[in-house]
């Protein structure tokens, strides 16, 4: 049980707590969307790329250009912080409806 946490406070703290994990996911579909836009721009150099005969050579092309894309790199460890912040008020969230229940 938190400590200095009154049985009315809890209902608020549960609030709160949900719109925090509404914000991150919120947070997660941007990140994700910054990556799609990011991928979508790779796959289209590779398709403008005439030099690229056959799917070998594009998808080695792709994984290149994947792995020097810095931003890419950066969003992606963004989102992989991101989801264990949601994963970590997950747990807070069904704690603290726990400790709601047994004090009610």
């Amino acid at each position: 049980m938190r400590i200095g946490l009154n049985l009315e406070d809890y209902p608020q703290v549960i609030a709160q707590t949900e719109r925090e994990i509404l914000e991150l996911n919120c947070d997660r579909e941007q990140i994700e969307s910054q990556i799609n836009l990011i991928l979508i721009s790779i796959n289209s150099k590779i398709a403008a790329d005439t030099t690229l005969e056959n799917e070998q050579q594009r998808k080695s092309k792709r994984e290149e250009l994947t792995h020097e894309n810095e931003k890419l790199s950066q969003y992606k460890v963004s989102l992989a912080r991101t989801q264990i912040k949601i994963e970590s008020k997950k747990i807070e969230l069904n704690q603290l409806r726990n400790e709601f229940t047994v004090l009610k």
